[in-house]
């Protein structure tokens, strides 16, 4: 009998492997002298669910014997056992491995999370005394506050000059918010909060130094916005957009927040033509609910998404900074770049990319490549071959980034999906009309479904694929942005809350020698 064991630690993330005597039960790990990719970093400290068809693989290929199966015992989470479970029960793998049942097992981090958090709310009074006289103590308490946070999920969106950084995010919300068009529109960090009410949305700045905030009701639409903060006052930018937003008081929230947002725009733009000093500080926060009919609705999570100014912004090096300040308190973030089929090959703003990889509060295993405007990239109708497969994550942008994972999307399709076609911009419902028939199923001859392209490991493929073919509304489905949501969930929920539990940790060992210094 053959006995191969897997360690895997999540909150460590390290995978050991060892092989088992079976008469003597002892142990013998997997070394470099067995010159198996066992060892190699990526499987090492990878992430268990994306490698765990290479680990199998690599463990017929070292101990598999003709007519003998080789028995695996695994030591880990109920998560990742249940991920090896649905591999092995594959028909390919059925006379070859036999997964014995679990029996040393780690708790699951959506159960400890809770615990760690009521053990810090009983510690509040202590941390208060430190606090304040400890500038360090608060800010570690804050991050530390946002590990114990299970809901908090920051996403920070990076890519290359006009590829629809914008349209992805308004996707996302599922509702057009930010300016969008050819020449680059960002020249500030948006970080956008996800409400949980459903009936309003906010827009706040630091205009002429002081705060300024813009609240607007669904339901009360009498006027456009409402005026709160230090900021308010009566000057010419101010009145226009009151008498703006007045104008379209009947329209829905996120309407009016897009128009806000545009006039801000042009106004920094306009300041900038004039050599005028700024008066709008790098970040706008924008806060409302996400449309209804996408994923992340549905998750009790609360994002935070952050969108950056491409490279050739003038201000680059001040978002980058406003940028950094933000993330300082944050912790467990994703990354996601975006860019198209043709442009992997290429990296802009690749310091800011480097910067962000580096940083403590995001996990860099996870990091998404988005291949956007996906509907002109002229896919091959068969899909990829490994070929492809191996040039495309062999390229700069998968590489600068640690990533082996692209997916592709048409982010106009997708946020048409989800108002119903119902577009702001003259140039989406351009594309929308143009492309739809191709993603509802009304047109059998070109029909696309982008999330077959993805390149992603192959059990998690197959996943993707059948849960796609089933979502309803198949116009979100095919464009290839109910997968991408999926992702960006199945992080949230499930595997965030282990590195939540590492970071925790953390900042409270940071804390604690804070305190004692």
């Amino acid at each position: 009998m053959i006995v191969f064991k897997i360690i895997s630690d999540p909150y460590k993330r390290e995978i050991r492997f060892e092989t088992v005597d079976p008469e003597t039960n002892t142990p013998t790990p997997v070394t470099e002298t067995e010159n198996s990719d066992l060892v190699s970093d990526e499987l090492v400290h990878g992430f268990f669910p994306y490698n765990v068809k290479r680990i199998v693989d690599e463990i017929i290929l070292m101990k598999h014997k003709p007519g003998q199966e080789v028995n695996i015992v695994f030591e880990g989470t109920d998560d990742e056992y249940t991920d090896l479970k649905d591999l092995c029960s594959e028909e390919q793998y059925r006379d070859k491995v036999k997964l014995l049942p679990q029996e040393h097992y780690l708790s699951s981090a959506k159960d400890i999370l809770p615990k760690i958090s009521e053990i810090f709310q009983e510690m509040q009074p202590l941390i208060e005394e430190s606090v304040r006289s400890n500038e360090q103590v608060a800010l570690n308490r804050r991050k530390f506050e946002d590990a114990v946070d299970k809901q908090m999920i920051p996403i920070c969106v990076i890519g290359n000059y006009s590829s629809g950084k914008s349209t992805f995010i308004n996707a996302l919300v599922g509702k057009e918010i930010l300016p969008s068009g050819d020449d680059p529109v960002t020249d500030c960090v948006y970080q956008i909060t996800r409400s949980q009410n459903a009936e309003s949305g906010f827009v706040e700045f630091d205009y002429h130094g002081l705060p300024i905030k813009f609240s607007m009701d669904e339901y009360n639409r009498g006027t456009g916005c409402t005026i709160s903060g230090a900021g308010k006052c009566n000057d010419e930018f101010i009145l226009l957009i009151q008498e703006r937003l007045d104008s379209i008081a009947s329209e829905p929230v996120h309407i009016r927040i897009h128009t806000l947002l545009a006039l801000v725009e042009e106004h920094k733009k306009k300041r900038k033509r004039d050599s005028s000093d700024k008066d709008i500080e790098s970040l706008i926060k924008i806060t409302l609910p996400f449309s209804r009919e996408g994923v992340l609705s549905q998750s009790q999570c609360r994002y935070v998404i952050f969108d950056t100014p491409g490279e050739g912004s003038a201000t680059n090096e001040d978002h980058s900074q406003t940028l950094e300040r933000q993330m300082r308190s944050l912790s467990n973030g994703l990354i996601m770049f975006i860019t198209d089929n043709k442009s992997l090959d290429k990296v802009e703003g690749r310091d800011l990319c480097k910067k962000l990889i580096e940083m403590e509060c995001f996990d860099n295993r996870f990091t998404m490549v988005v291949a956007n405007r996906a509907d002109d990239a002229n896919l091959p109708e068969d899909g990829f071959s490994e070929e492809d497969i191996e040039l495309k994550i062999g390229q700069t942008v998968c590489k600068t980034l640690h990533s082996n994972r692209v997916f592709y999307v048409s982010s106009i399709i997708g946020l048409g999906a989800k108002q119903g076609g119902q577009l702001i911009e003259r140039a989406y419902r351009k594309v929308y009309v143009r492309e739809i028939d191709s993603y509802d199923g009304s047109d059998d001859e070109f029909a696309m479904s982008l999330y077959q392209y993805n390149i992603i490991p192959e059990q998690i493929k197959t996943r993707c694929v059948g849960r796609s073919e089933r979502e309803a509304n198949k116009a979100f489905a095919n464009s290839g942005l109910f997968w991408i949501e999926q992702e960006i969930r199945i992080f949230a929920e499930i595997y965030s809350p282990y590195n939540k539990c590492t970071q925790s940790k953390h900042f409270l060992e940071i804390g604690r020698a804070s305190c004692r210094e």
